[in-house]
């Protein structure tokens, strides 16, 4: 693309006020400052965005000589990559950029580079980025674009393409960036690249279960706010490319060690309706569609530590009540996957009776909802318990505590809780949850282990 056509292109670029004022403090001090990456991306793909980074040649040392001013303040996020965020102190709209120094990088393994030189080539520092849609530069003084890798091409031709072969080298979370991009975007990927992320798939490994969760929740918190029908990159694709690139031991980390890994790949399956559901709910569904086949198909159960570390402090950071709701509604999934038995319907109501209304939505969302012969049978059953009074639960129990104790005062305290459940079995066996019909029975029970009733 010439000149000609990148400023047509560009004629309608806005540059924040606040940016236009900081850049004539940079060039006043001997800098051009530039926009990259998002802001740039963005704009040429038609989409709005507050992703506004900037960079220029001056050092944090150089920075530090004329910045923080009355307009502006600074603060530093990491002196080793010269990183800061500079925030324009006005009033009426305060703006916060990012802002790197031109840097070269140097890796030995992982992601984090063990050597960082501050440079003024920007030819040095595009050569650092990932993708050739995010190594767009813009000079903010003389409103020219910088496009090293034809990037503007590749945002015009919704390509998605890295830059050079050693990206994923640098930092294999980019392998997920890749996806997430091509999904928010929507976005082909090149093959080219593509094939690069599946060849260095075991970079993920390196990568911390934060890191891996956060760039999920991205991909799922955009899912919620999409306002389009994606063409060319859906969520669905981003579900089939964990398969594909073989990364789901990295994505549910700490699966392989309760399953072999060719097993993961050949049983588990994800449903198409996933991301119909909320932002949290699309995690349990995935966990759903993750376990259900390894104990359904595999015969293994997943242990309870697998969820409280995927779903806990080292994953998605949900507090111990939400995990465990979360287990208990996908152990209520499963068991139903599992049911063969008609017999055992209202056993099945009463055990999740406390969140069947979320399974049952999980259950349609994931199914369809239409001639789902096992989901039907339980929302049948739940109705039929409710008009013929039997309990789905403790609380619908015609029988109490404090009813035990006044009919059966010798009975030791420890058997209190053990003559509520013989009732409740009372009551579903013999599908009657008459008070005084539960209680003749016990009466009967008990009189036999030489308690009588008091009445």
């Amino acid at each position: 693309m010439n000149k000609k056509d990148k400023k047509e292109l560009m004629h309608k670029f806005k540059v924040p006020k606040q940016l236009e004022a900081l850049s004539k403090i940079f060039n006043d001090n001997g800098f051009e400052l530039y926009i990259v990456g998002g802001y740039i991306r963005d704009y040429i793909l038609g989409i709005e965005t507050t992703d506004l980074d900037i960079c220029s040649n001056a050092t944090p040392s150089d920075l530090e000589k004329f910045l923080p001013t009355k307009n502006f303040a600074i603060k530093s996020l990491n002196t080793k990559t010269g990183t800061y965020q500079i925030i324009a102190n006005s009033p009426n709209s305060p703006m916060i950029f990012e802002y790197a120094s031109f840097r070269q990088e140097n890796y030995d393994s992982g992601h984090t580079p063990n050597k960082v030189t501050f440079v003024n080539d920007i030819k040095i520092d595009a050569s650092r980025r990932d993708f050739t849609i995010n190594s767009i530069y813009y000079n903010i003084r003389n409103k020219e674009i910088i496009d090293i890798y034809n990037g503007i091409e590749d945002c015009l031709n919704k390509v998605l393409r890295v830059i050079h072969n050693e990206v994923f080298d640098c930092d294999g979370l980019r392998i997920l960036r890749m996806l997430r991009f091509a999904y928010t975007r929507d976005l082909i990927i090149d093959d080219a690249t593509y094939n690069k992320a599946k060849a260095r798939n075991y970079l993920l490994k390196d990568i911390t279960h934060t890191r891996i969760a956060q760039e999920l929740r991205w991909i799922i918190y955009y899912n919620q706010n999409v306002q389009k029908q994606n063409i060319n990159f859906t969520a669905y694709q981003v579900l089939l490319s964990l398969f594909d690139l073989r990364i789901l031991e990295y994505i549910f980390f700490g699966l392989s060690k309760y399953i072999e890994l060719p097993l993961l790949y050949e049983y588990v399956k994800v449903d198409e309706n996933l991301f119909n559901l909320a932002e949290n709910e699309i995690v349990v569904a995935l966990m759903y569609c993750l376990t259900k086949n390894i104990e359904c198909i595999v015969g293994l159960d997943v242990p309870s530590e697998f969820y409280i570390e995927f779903l806990g402090t080292k994953g998605f950071m949900f507090v111990r009540v939400l995990i465990g709701k979360y287990k208990f509604i996908i152990n209520g999934l499963i068991t139903l996957d599992k049911m063969v038995d008609h017999s055992l319907f209202i056993n099945y109501v009463q055990v999740f009776y406390m969140l069947l209304d979320d399974i049952i939505k999980y259950r349609k969302l994931l199914y369809g909802g239409q001639n789902d012969e096992k989901l039907n049978r339980v929302i049948t059953t739940y109705k039929l318990m409710k008009v013929n009074n039997i309990p789905c639960s403790y609380q619908d129990l015609a029988i109490k505590p404090n009813d035990i104790i006044e009919r059966y005062p010798n009975l030791p305290k420890n058997q209190i809780k053990e003559t509520i459940d013989l009732a409740f079995i009372i009551a579903t066996n013999y599908r009657n949850n008459d008070k005084d019909f539960l209680l003749k029975q016990l009466d009967e029970i008990l009189s036999k282990w030489g308690l009588k009733n008091d009445k």
